[in-house]
């Protein structure tokens, strides 16, 4: 049988916490963050900007949190995020969102 590989941290590249370019990337960047910080038990994760530290590693696949609301406004929203495990390897991952039209309105 397989273990599943420990994650130590999580990277958020993707919108910048740093430098967002705007409001909703500010507000994306911050429910995803969020969002992977709380797949921990309350404490074991370390937020410092767009970076989640886990401690002790995180390895349950089980984990679920509330819903998070990404927005995409017309255009394209990039998010972009890399896991690292405790034994140094990385899984990057990229999704691309693009808004065509605005919603319409009843």
């Amino acid at each position: 049988m397989r273990t599943r590989p420990s994650i130590a941290s999580y990277l958020l590249q993707r919108p910048s916490t740093k430098r967002p370019r705007d409001a909703v990337d500010a507000a994306n960047a911050a429910a995803l963050r969020d969002a992977v910080a709380a797949l921990a038990n309350p404490g074991e994760s370390i937020v410092a900007g767009g970076l989640v530290s886990f401690s002790p590693p995180q390895a349950s696949a089980s984990r679920c949190t509330p819903f998070q609301s990404i927005r995409v406004p017309i255009g394209t929203r990039l998010l972009q995020t890399r896991a690292t495990t405790v034994a140094g390897e990385q899984d990057t991952d990229l999704l691309l969102l693009r808004c065509l039209r605005p919603p319409r309105v009843p």
